[in-house]
């Protein structure tokens, strides 16, 4: 969800005013969810040093869709892989690897409720810990949903967000092969269009015109 922030001097109206122009253009909607049916460790991530691989174990998933098609609770098959050639990268306690490159698909008996096909995408988690998140987000990365039921071809800007959990041996660094179990959710938004920014710079001019005639009116006041 895209935030405006606001000098402390505007009032509420003013503030509804600019968020009724701004907000429907340029939030993103979680459209879909997924939860695995079995506690299996399903997501594979194998470190071999200079590259790195991540597989799913063909699993049964409960598929929620949320948005943009028929509402509700689907049993789905989940498969999926990726690859990379990049480094990890230690910062703080967090390490991680970007440029990943691979797809994620939800089917059942031949429908695909999602496919989800993406590069740059990174993968995150603190040192040591047990859980690590799967993560790509347009325009850092590039991301491609297909679906028979789903309605995604307006959809301009595109997030997507899986975490693993349970992970063992904990995340790190060096050649080693993790294992965990996986949940995640795919949102997706459209980038205003010329006409909707001339809409929220017009609405910002009548919020600062609306700041001046009141200020004018408190100096005339005190003037009197």
């Amino acid at each position: 969800m895209s935030q405006l922030h606001f000098t402390s001097g505007l009032k509420a109206g003013a503030i509804l005013l600019v968020a009724a122009f701004a907000t429907p253009a340029m939030a993103l909607t979680t459209f879909a969810q997924f939860n695995q049916a079995n506690p299996d460790d399903i997501a594979v991530y194998v470190d071999l040093g200079a590259s790195a691989a991540f597989s799913l174990v063909p699993a049964d998933v409960f598929f929620d869709i949320l948005a943009f098609g028929p509402l509700g609770t689907y049993a789905a098959t989940l498969t999926g892989s990726a690859t990379t050639a990049s480094p990890f990268v230690i910062d703080g306690p967090l390490g991680s690897r970007g440029g990943w490159t691979g797809s994620l698909s939800f089917d059942n008996g031949g429908t695909n409720y999602l496919t989800v096909t993406f590069t740059n995408a990174v993968l995150v988690g603190v040192i040591g810990g047990s859980s690590a998140a799967f993560l790509g987000s347009t325009p850092g990365s590039t991301i491609t949903y297909a679906s028979d039921i789903i309605d995604v071809s307006g959809l301009s800007i595109k997030d997507f967000a899986l975490g693993i959990s349970g992970l063992s041996p904990n995340f790190g660094s060096g050649s080693a092969t993790y294992s965990g179990e996986l949940t995640g959710g795919f949102a997706g938004g459209v980038i205003p269009e010329p006409a909707t920014w001339a809409m929220l710079i017009v609405g910002f001019g009548l919020v600062g015109a609306a700041s001046r005639r009141r200020r004018e009116a408190r100096t005339a006041h005190i003037a009197a």
